[in-house]
């Protein structure tokens, strides 16, 4: 029997366990939908920094009130306290993770694959993306990691996730958990 892989490896292996659903701003009701379908049909978790960040600062923890204070003051919560919270939720949540609104741009990609490893794939909906995601995605297409979807497409999107390894197949092994 091997002896379990550090705590460092484990967390950098969670990449390979993950998926970003990326789309305009103006379809997020669609991505949103998508992402609880695949989720159900995966067994897997949709993770939502907004609504993890809404939560921390529900709890009144002092990172909770820190995030607070950045909102309050008009400034964003930074990449590396929403990647905290994401870690925090995969350590707690199922696999395959459905990354739902994050990352938007190049530098939080950067600073979420630097605690998780490589994300496995992107699932691009249909239709014109934003311009700092665009820019994004556009770097990703040379690697082979963004798989254009032709609709908002569950069924679809699954074969992609199932396809590059994110997810094994078959049934979930239980509900959705988002």
């Amino acid at each position: 029997v091997a002896a379990p892989a550090p705590l460092g490896q484990a967390l950098l292996e969670l990449g390979a366990k993950t998926a970003v659903v990326v789309s305009s701003q103006d379809d997020s009701g669609a991505r949103a939908a998508l992402c609880e379908a695949l989720a159900l049909r995966t067994g897997g978790t949709v993770l939502s920094t907004q609504a993890l960040a809404a939560a921390e600062m529900a709890s009144s923890s002092e990172e909770g009130r820190q995030m607070q204070a950045l909102q309050s003051s008009g400034k964003i919560v930074p990449a590396p306290m929403m990647v905290k919270l994401l870690l925090r939720a995969m350590g707690s949540c199922p696999a395959p993770y459905v990354l739902s609104d994050f990352p938007r741009m190049a530098a939080q990609l950067k600073q979420l694959e630097a605690s998780v490893g490589s994300v496995a794939c992107f699932v691009q909906l249909p239709g014109a993306l934003d311009r700092p995601v665009e820019a994004m995605v556009s770097r990703l297409r040379e690697g082979g990691r963004v798989h254009q979807l032709a609709a908002a497409d569950a069924t679809e999107a699954a074969a992609v996730l199932q396809r590059v390894g994110v997810w094994a197949g078959g049934g979930p092994p239980s509900g959705p958990r988002s």
